[in-house]
């Protein structure tokens, strides 16, 4: 395994924080992102005898874990990462990391309560923050969230699951309003 080597592979283990963990050959292969059995397509970014930092490129076949429709943005948007997976399955997954945290750090001595759902497992969240930007260089404006892995590029989240339908509204009248406007935003790279 070589630097800008394209390889393809199962992912294992998801941990806390977002990432994967994958073991391939006698190499521990480390990813942000991926769902446990999604076959993927990565590009190496570092790698030596025992491990390897991996960027994820593309999703190449879906977990057989991935049982729930999530909106048309997900695995384009940077805002959730396992939304595609039902959601008792997400309690096990959080569970499980939690316990793989107390381990990892010697904490023992516990009883552990479980993980305790939330009555609302879609349309839950109360803050958002959307930028202002364009889809890809040059283009219209648009507001939304940052693509996934990418920290100029822009996507107008209109189907999002996380937020109340009136997230919804306010951000595509907002695009609206902007767009006939024709307004210029803060452009980073040119200040």
């Amino acid at each position: 395994m070589k630097r800008r080597e394209i390889i393809e592979f199962e992912v294992g283990k998801m941990e806390f924080g977002g990432t994967s963990s994958t073991v391939i050959g006698k190499r521990n292969v480390n990813m942000n992102g991926g769902i446990t059995g999604q076959k993927v397509k990565a590009s190496v970014k570092k790698a030596n005898s025992q491990k390897a930092e991996v960027k994820l490129l593309e999703v190449l076949e879906k977990s057989p874990l991935e049982t729930e429709q999530a909106c048309k943005h997900f695995g384009q948007c940077g805002g959730c990462t396992i939304l595609s997976l039902p959601y008792e399955k997400q309690l096990e997954l959080k569970k499980q990391q939690i316990l793989d945290l107390f381990e990892s750090h010697e904490i023992t001595g516990f009883e552990f309560l479980g993980i305790e759902s939330s009555p609302n497992n879609t349309c839950y969240r109360n803050k958002m923050e959307f930028t202002f930007g364009n889809e890809m260089k040059d283009g219209p404006l648009t507001i939304g969230m940052h693509k996934k892995g990418r920290h100029l590029d822009i996507i107008t989240v209109d189907d999002c699951r996380l937020v109340d339908e009136d997230f919804i509204k306010v951000l595509t009248s907002t695009v609206e309003y902007f767009g006939q406007k024709e307004l210029p935003y803060y452009r980073i790279n040119s200040h």
